[in-house]
């Protein structure tokens, strides 16, 4: 086997001066720049790897701080460690895959179903009521051209990111996000004509006074839509085999035991919140049985067992190998207006 001649830095030393003792200089910086080069890719490397070590560790912290709150009322312990599972986008929800056939578009289809719920339109001022990393809201901007989009988000970090993107976008005036709690919204009263939680309602604690926060800040004849996760109707017999794995799942994503009511009682506590119009409707059929095909298989791809901690992952496929599409939980898409007095 023929194997090319190897250039020591003597060697090439020696071929850089010429027979007049000129130096070469083009051969000596060519082999500095390589050995430069060389060096700064190693040092990346150790970057990498030190910031991947830092970023797992923050996340073990943060997964025992929240495994030790089994109160369910701080979902930004939750958010603080759970990552995407986007192809390229990094929508959190479980997306709304009617028509779709990939994560990112699953969850851009449920930002255009929520929005077009809502009637959203150019003019309007909307309010985003746990936006996540901001995918969604840069989404209702494009396709949706309101006015002005105002987002409040519990999880600092999720805040930055957004906040980031908005401004690589040059959009710091239209889209304008903050950390701010849903049940204590910092807004005066009948400043928004829609305001839409997606897939963040669960986490409220509780859901029932964020209703109430909803309304006040609505214009009259404005619109709360939302995309949320509830029981189905009916109770269900549970042994001791399920319930476990099941409350662990439940102090995961902090949702309180308050929030655990179907379909009827939502439209009755939006009535008694006092909005008109109220409509609730499973759309759970789109979400958890083609979410489940996706995100089995998700789960072992390199790029997430890379990045998601596997703690994180262990819930997941615990969550979604116990029961494939949640048969004992609801799905909804809920509506309702504050009326026009």
């Amino acid at each position: 086997m023929r194997t090319e001649p190897r250039l020591t830095r003597s060697v090439v030393n020696r071929l850089a001066v010429g027979e007049d003792g000129a130096v070469a200089p083009s051969l000596a910086v060519g082999v500095e720049c390589r050995t430069d080069g060389a060096n700064m890719v190693a040092q990346h490397r150790s970057v990498d790897r030190i910031e991947r070590v830092r970023r797992r560790l923050d996340q073990t912290i943060g997964l025992l701080k929240l495994l030790g709150n089994p109160n369910l009322t701080r979902p930004d312990l939750t958010y603080n460690v759970f990552t995407s599972m986007g192809e390229k986008s990094e929508y959190l929800s479980m997306g709304y895959w009617k028509n779709a056939e990939t994560f990112d578009q699953a969850g851009q289809d449920l930002v255009h179903l929520v929005a077009d719920t809502a009637g959203v339109g150019p003019g309007h001022r909307i309010l985003d009521v746990g936006f996540g990393f901001g995918d969604q809201d840069l989404y209702i901007h494009d396709h949706f051209s309101p006015a002005r989009i105002d987002g409040i988000n519990i999880t600092p970090l999720q805040v930055d990111t957004a906040r980031r993107k908005v401004a690589e976008r040059g959009l710091e005036d239209v889209i304008r996000l903050a950390v701010g709690s849903a049940t204590a919204l910092p807004f005066e009263a009948n400043t928004f004509d829609a305001v839409l939680a997606l897939e963040s309602p669960m986490h409220f604690d509780t859901r029932e006074t964020f209703f109430h926060e909803a309304l006040r800040v609505l214009r009259p004849g404005g619109k709360l839509v939302t995309a949320d996760m509830i029981p189905m109707p009916g109770r269900r017999k549970v042994g001791l085999t399920r319930m476990l794995p099941m409350l662990a799942i439940r102090i995961f994503w902090q949702s309180p035991g308050a929030n655990r009511y179907p379909r009827t009682v939502y439209e009755d506590k939006l009535r008694a919140a006092g909005f008109a119009d109220a409509e609730v409707r499973s759309i759970r059929e789109d979400v958890y049985p083609p979410f489940a095909r996706f995100i089995r298989p998700r789960l072992d791809d390199p790029e997430i067992v890379a990045r998601v901690h596997p703690l994180i992952r262990a819930v997941l496929k615990w969550q979604w190998g116990l029961e494939a599409d949640l048969p004992g939980e609801d799905y909804v898409l809920a509506s309702a207006r504050k009326p026009v007095r």
